[in-house]
């Protein structure tokens, strides 16, 4: 097998001196151990090598006496054979105790590169290299096993001040998002794995964004300045509350006529699959709506496909902030439709099971962030307000009924 990296100990037995596997305890090697005649002993003299292939090879390379060292030796040599497989030549040190030490760059373009082998969507793999660009920009170190928790620490509040386009510090969600980014590159990289870098509560707190739908009357804006297609992708983002991506990998043959349903599931033509497991599912829209899709078919599988070059529509937000300047409505998000749509599902619901649907609808696995949705319900009812009004007036004298 490739990349595959054995360890052996040679020992004096009979005469003779055979290589033997060690004893393995969990992914720790067993100090001064080996298997003689199947019985487990003490041998302080056991030398130990790594046995592998390199360049079409057989190599036999002695490592020492000491087992802590050898796991050390044993994951480089792994880290190095990984990196020549993927084309990247892992930088050596004459005074490092190991044979070679993995840059960070080359953890990068190696990470990278095997999210690609692993038909990432490419838009993800793009937003991943221009993260852990920024933090290798920012990290004066060069090497992986040089990274320290203080490293850590440091690009965060260096994240902490950073400034967005608008002039304003990047909210603790991007810090906490861009943090997890590194973090899981330093775990997943396939040339050298660094963990435990950063404690829960090194974190910024995550803090629930609340929901913020648009009005009846920015609804009514928006279709009354909207071309044909933007009003049925309108239409779509409100009737579905499909998260933009969702929409954008719908395809004709996701339509269900039979049960007047569409089903968001992978694309595997498009490397495109949902965020998560709950986001497999079926929608229920009106026939009238489902009819409008149908009549838009025009030989291309996707059902609203770019303008420019038909392939998968990246510029929804583009098109509904041109919308918006037109229509005189302000804030402009995506995430608004879905929001929109979330309020509305949960007003009209009338016990948990019809919660649960709607959480289902939306791809959600529980009902807690159906919760927020409900909060603003709360605050905002009729009946909620009336009750408010009612208060400003409680135990006022024209309203104590007298004993008498």
């Amino acid at each position: 097998m490739a990349n595959k990296v054995s360890v052996w100990m040679r020992i004096k037995q009979d005469g003779k001196r055979p290589y033997i596997k060690p004893v393995w305890n969990g992914k720790k090697l067993k100090p001064f151990t080996g298997l003689m005649k199947g019985v487990e002993v003490y041998r302080p003299e056991a030398s130990y090598y790594l046995r592998f292939t390199d360049r079409r090879k057989n190599v036999l390379e002695p490592v020492g006496k000491d087992p802590v060292e050898v796991l050390t030796f044993l994951a480089v040599r792994r880290a190095t054979l990984v990196a020549r497989s993927a084309g990247v030549e892992v930088a050596h040190s004459p005074d490092s105790p190991v044979p070679g030490r993995v840059t960070i760059q080359a953890a990068i373009n190696a990470y990278l590169e095997q999210l690609r082998r692993d038909k990432e969507y490419e838009p993800t793999v793009k937003a991943k290299h221009s993260e852990l660009k920024e933090f290798s920009v920012f990290c004066s170190r060069r090497y992986m096993d040089e990274l320290r928790r203080e490293d850590m620490i440091d690009y965060r509040e260096h994240l902490k001040k950073k400034k967005n386009k608008s002039g304003k510090t990047l909210a603790d969600q991007t810090v906490f998002n861009k943090l997890i980014c590194v973090v899981t590159w330093q775990k997943h990289n396939p040339l050298f794995s660094v963990v435990g870098l950063l404690k829960s509560k090194d974190y910024p707190e995550q803090k629930l964004t609340e929901p913020d739908p648009y009005t009846e009357e920015e609804i009514g804006l928006l279709k009354k300045h909207a071309s044909h297609r933007e009003r049925l992708i309108l239409n779509l983002f409100l009737a579905s509350g499909c998260r933009d991506q969702e929409i954008a990998h719908l395809e004709f043959t996701d339509l269900n006529f039979a049960t007047n349903t569409i089903r968001i599931q992978k694309k595997d033509c498009f490397n495109w699959k949902p965020k998560s497991k709950a986001g497999t599912r079926s929608i229920l829209i009106s026939a009238a709506l489902l009819a409008e899709l149908r009549a838009t078919y025009s030989g291309n599988p996707l059902i609203f496909p770019s303008v420019r070059d038909g392939g998968v529509e990246k510029h929804f937000l583009r098109m509904f902030q041109d919308l918006g300047r037109r229509a005189g409505v302000d804030r402009i998000k995506l995430h608004r439709f879905r929001d929109t749509f979330a309020t509305l599902q949960v007003e009209r619901a009338k016990n948990m099971r019809e919660l649960r649907t709607v959480a289902a609808r939306m791809g959600h696995a529980n009902l807690d962030t159906i919760k927020l949705y409900s909060k603003l319900i709360e605050n905002t009812s009729r009946a909620t307000q009336e009750s408010a009004e009612c208060m400003d007036s409680f135990g006022e004298p024209g309203d104590v009924v007298s004993s008498k």
